[in-house]
């Protein structure tokens, strides 16, 4: 297997598992995939099982793409150290734009583990949909090299916080994707993967959090399958090794 070409959050969430599916079913480029396990999500079990789903049918209809993907390497969130820096940045975005915890988890993990150019799910978006973030985000990025990066001196200048990663689906809509992931014929495995953070006990998600608000109102509910919304075990996660990584895939 070639070294990996892209590293990436993969949450088992339509955004990242587009982009995984796109490198290795489109662009046939070896990935790296990271997942951040927290164990007081209720969603945890879901994603992981979401993630589970799509490895299985790719290995299964797309054999040779599925070799391009390295293992999941999962990263315990509780692990991680604390970083004041990134912690500035993220409150001082966050007052202006009530920001997702998870973007400082992933500022710190880029810091920690000394990995750069990691690619996240940010996509465009409606002001109707989310809002000011987005926009502003999307003013402070430059394109190099094929990838979308944030610009030496981004303003507000606490975007830095985002300074390691790449954007590579920033100028999709969720719409877009869905579009894009039927005519290379891998929309089905998409829509195994998972969106609601508060799924309810029949798996149903909740219609109240934010992933389910944007889903609502981008109209990208209908791609989901049904299978997507049973049920799961409760993921009991394995001791971790040493460094924190696990191998998700066997």
């Amino acid at each position: 297997m070639k070294s990996p070409k892209h590293t990436l959050f993969w949450s088992g969430g339509w955004d990242s598992s587009f982009r995984i599916l796109q490198l290795l079913i489109s662009a046939r480029e070896p990935v790296q995939p990271y997942y951040v396990y927290d164990h007081r999500r209720k969603s945890t079990s879901y994603e992981i099982e979401a993630i589970r789903r799509i490895i299985t049918g790719l290995k299964k209809e797309f054999p040779l793409a599925a070799a391009l993907m390295q293992p999941v390497k999962i990263i315990n969130k509780s692990r991680l150290k604390k970083d004041a820096q990134t912690r500035q940045w993220y409150e001082e975005l966050n007052r202006l734009y009530t920001l997702g915890i998870q973007y400082e988890w992933f500022a710190r993990i880029s810091r920690q583990y000394g990995i750069r150019d990691l690619e996240i799910g940010i996509v465009r978006h409606t002001e109707e949909e989310i809002p000011l973030f987005n926009l502003d985000l999307e003013r402070n990025i430059r394109e190099e090299e094929n990838q979308y990066r944030l610009t030496d001196q981004p303003v507000p200048p606490s975007l830095k916080l985002l300074e390691n990663f790449c954007f590579p689906i920033i100028r999709y809509s969720k719409d877009d994707m869905g579009t894009e992931a039927r005519k290379l014929g891998f929309h089905h495995l998409l829509a195994l993967s998972w969106y609601c953070y508060h799924p309810g006990e029949n798996g149903i998600p909740c219609g109240e959090c934010k992933p389910c608000q944007i889903a609502r109102i981008s109209g990208y509910e209908h791609h989901f399958q049904p299978s997507s919304h049973k049920p799961v075990r409760e993921f009991r996660f394995p001791r971790f090794k040493k460094d924190g990584l696990l191998d998700l895939s066997t």
